[in-house]
């Protein structure tokens, strides 16, 4: 059967509406493990950076410059707003309520990956900048607005301790940003 244009037209007047997965740099030379790839004709690179791997490398300060396209980008024909951003006490201590609405304010029909990322602030040992702890997908029509909700828990705010062999949440403040990349997530 014989369908025309239908199977190019179908990608390129419909709502795109994935995201990346990765970060893409914008040149190897700004990649952590870049030079120990290929050391000694090894065909391999050794991640001596650990955890400083992708978002959580390149979100830190002095370091956003160099990404061509951030963890979470996409593209869409609609344009959304977050509004109305609470943190409310949950259950437990570390089991806080974040709320807020996902406005779409633009003309077309969309999706938008929403995420949330949580940054220790003054951590006692060496982690992440940040790290994305949730994330939904929202579809909305034209200047639809839907409300938001999720419940962190104590995982949320942990960081594993190797010695202990056992998650770890440090006293201290924590920050919540959200948004829909994590160079963006404010």
């Amino acid at each position: 059967r014989h369908e025309g244009v239908r199977p190019l037209q179908d990608p390129l007047l419909a709502e795109p509406g994935g995201r990346l997965a990765e970060t893409y740099p914008l040149s190897v030379d700004v990649v952590p493990s870049a030079a120990s790839f290929g050391v000694d004709g090894a065909r391999q690179a050794v991640y001596a950076e650990k955890w400083r791997v992708g978002y959580r490398h390149f979100s830190a300060p002095g370091f956003g410059q160099d990404v061509l396209f951030p963890f979470g980008h996409g593209l869409s024909y609609a344009a959304f707003s977050y509004e109305d951003l609470s943190v409310e006490a949950g259950a437990g201590p570390l089991e806080p309520v974040v709320s807020f609405t996902l406005a779409n304010v633009g003309a077309r029909a969309g999706s938008d990956v929403v995420q949330l990322y949580v940054r220790a602030l003054n951590p006692p040992k060496p982690r992440p900048f940040v790290e994305l702890r949730r994330f939904s997908k929202i579809v909305l029509r034209p200047g639809e607005r839907r409300s938001v909700s999720w419940t962190l828990d104590r995982r949320c705010f942990a960081r594993f301790d190797a010695a202990a062999d056992d998650w770890r949440v440090d006293a201290g403040a924590y920050e919540l940003r959200v948004g829909a990349r994590a160079a963006t997530a404010a």
